[in-house]
């Protein structure tokens, strides 16, 4: 699993594996890579997150602008990496075999 994360909290930059990149680029990105594994993957889902889940419907046929309007429309927040991953312990999900 890989996450990237998009926060206004680091000045103006985000961080993703020692990566900083401008959240400018990242607001196009994100959705664009969302997108992408939504296509591949009908199984994937996305789970965005600040202090907790915020549900968000991302359709794969739909364009990736139309993704990122979704997604930009989120409310800003702080970021608790751990959310996903309890979400996804609560579910008990297995990821792929």
């Amino acid at each position: 699993m890989r996450e990237i994360r998009q926060s206004g909290s680091e000045g103006g930059a985000a961080q993703s594996n020692a990566l900083s990149l401008p959240l400018s680029w990242l607001r196009r990105f994100i959705p664009a890579k969302a997108l992408f594994f939504l296509r591949t993957n009908r199984s994937a889902e996305v789970l965005p997150f600040t202090d907790q889940l915020v549900p968000v419907e991302l359709n794969p046929r739909d364009t990736v602008m139309t993704n990122a309007a979704k997604l930009a429309a989120l409310p800003p927040g702080a970021t608790d990496c751990s959310v996903p991953l309890a979400e996804m312990n609560r579910r008990k999900a297995q990821g792929i075999s």
